[in-house]
């Protein structure tokens, strides 16, 4: 399914299973399996805290000794005991990631496990011959960052240490297990997440749900002329249509289908799927998020258009209908520390509605602050960046659109 990456999604969620996915061990489960219990290695890893391979290979081979059948069985049986924490599997259920389970269980039990939660992890495990140990999850995770992947790990001890030093966006998850924090990298601290499925997954399903076109679709030349300067107004004006345009059948893509009866061609009716277009509205952030907000709207036509450059601008009948059931989307061009989107997103928070931003490039560490502070916000951009930027006079991505001088 995952020959050469091919078939990667450019997000991929690199997750430990024991203790991470579950609160339960598989392999404190397995060997309570009376048929095993003679096989297990008492203290396997006394004296051995940083969970080297050669106890990994200790355990493993002690397992060579019990023949297939049996550990088939004690496999099943150990997977009926585990259940995945239930927010996790509404969140991976609906991700935009890839799913790569990686751990030192026993990948049986881990293989039953997914298949009765319906989830498509591609696991990585040990079996009754190979070993996967810390220094594998870090390979996992080294070698997929430097491919280009967006690596999210998931980890809850030691074992996941370098798994999580690797990744683009490390999440540790709270557990009654000895606290691992103080061993990370200051740089690692600093991007760290910390989650208790228990609780919420809310942080873990927003990250996965920043859609970035460009990795999507051959759109290279037409970012390159949204760069160029001698790129025109009109020209430009065009482009950031287009990319509204496109930012808005995205969104429209991850909405429930909804069946209406229509007439065919053929002389008789059925019944056709639709993406729903309903309960929304669109707000463009003046001035450069206009022509974002006009290509939106060709997608959502019969939905409220809203032109201004500050929430206060916003007409009261918005706030004095239920926005509940409402889904928002916020256009601007570029976002680079956040500053004015933040104001509409508090604006927005009370009422605890879907919020779409739409947006031409969006600064990544930006990404990261609005997901961990504000709710139900999902994040659709052409691209992401890793510098910050701020134009000014000629280079002012509004001047630009508009045909304004730098006396502006």
């Amino acid at each position: 399914m995952y020959e050469n990456g091919k078939n990667l999604k450019n997000k991929i969620i690199l997750s430990d299973c024991d203790g991470t996915l579950s609160d339960k061990d598989s392999i404190k489960e397995f060997y309570k399996i009376k048929e095993v219990q003679n096989y297990k290695i008492p203290d396997a890893f006394h004296n051995h805290r940083f969970y080297g391979m050669y106890q990994f290979f200790r355990l493993t081979q002690k397992r060579l000794e019990i023949d297939e059948c049996t550990f088939k069985m004690a496999s099943k049986k150990a997977s009926d005991s585990i259940h995945i924490h239930p927010n996790f599997i509404n969140t991976l259920k609906n991700t935009n990631a890839s799913l790569i389970a990686i751990t030192s269980g026993i990948r049986e039990i881990w293989k039953n496990v997914f298949y009765r939660s319906n989830l498509p992890f591609m696991v990585v495990a040990n079996d009754r011959r190979t070993i996967i140990s810390r220094d594998t999850k870090a390979y996992f995770a080294k070698e997929l960052t430097r491919l280009g992947f967006d690596v999210i790990a998931l980890g809850d001890e030691i074992v996941d240490i370098d798994m999580l030093e690797y990744a683009t966006q490390p999440i540790l998850i709270e557990s009654s297990k000895e606290k691992i924090f103080h061993f990370l990298s200051e740089s690692t601290q600093k991007k760290l997440i910390t989650c208790n499925p228990n609780h919420s997954t809310d942080f873990i399903q927003a990250y996965t749900m920043v859609y970035e076109l460009k990795d999507k679709y051959p759109l290279q030349n037409f970012i390159n002329q949204t760069r160029i300067s001698k790129t025109s107004s009109k020209d430009l004006c065009k482009i950031h249509i287009d990319f509204g345009t496109m930012l808005g059948r995205e969104i429209l893509g991850t909405q429930k289908e909804i069946e209406k009866q229509e007439n065919l061609t053929q002389g008789h009716s059925s019944n056709l799927s639709y993406h729903n277009e309903n309960d929304f509205i669109i707000i463009s952030i003046l001035r450069a998020g206009l022509y974002i907000g006009l290509g939106l709207r060709e997608v959502f036509s019969s939905a409220p258009f809203y032109i201004v450059k500050e929430p206060n601008e916003l007409r009261e009948s918005l706030f004095k209908e239920s926005l509940c059931d409402k889904k928002i989307i916020i256009a601007d061009a570029v976002i680079n520390t956040g500053k004015t989107i933040k104001r509409f997103l508090e604006a927005l928070k009370a009422y605890n509605t879907k919020i779409y931003i739409a947006t031409n490039v969006i600064y990544k560490p930006t990404v990261k602050d609005i997901l961990q502070n504000y709710p139900n916000i999902y994040i659709f951009t052409i691209r992401t960046s890793e510098n910050s930027y701020q134009g000014r006079g000629n280079n002012d991505t509004g001047n630009r659109l508009f045909g304004l001088s730098n006396t502006y």
